[in-house]
């Protein structure tokens, strides 16, 4: 697979779909700007590691939710990384493991 680069500068907001432009939302989204990138490599590496669900890599790295689930939807969009299974999250809730995408 073809790795796709992630421009943020241009590229929209994929969380959009599921809060409809709320304002608060957009704002949230532009004040994050400046670290998503960084946050996407640190993804990267730790599933480089050992995959995991978007809830493990909350727990390892602080992330909050929002923004860890923002960046998961990012690097899927881009073609990053891949589901491959699924394990409970700390809620007991089943959710989709994640590799880094060949």
């Amino acid at each position: 697979m073809i790795q796709t680069a992630i421009n943020f500068d241009r590229a929209p907001d994929v969380c959009r779909v599921y809060h409809g432009g709320n304002a608060n939302s957009e704002a949230a989204n532009e004040s994050v700007q400046p670290s998503k990138a960084i946050m996407c490599e640190r993804i990267l590496a730790r599933l480089a590691i050992r995959p995991m669900t978007c809830d493990a890599m909350e727990e390892e790295t602080g992330y909050s939710h929002q923004s860890c689930s923002a960046r998961f939807s990012e690097l899927k969009q881009a073609g990053r990384i891949r589901a491959i299974g699924s394990a409970l999250t700390r809620s007991g809730r089943n959710a989709a493991v994640y590799e880094v995408a060949e």
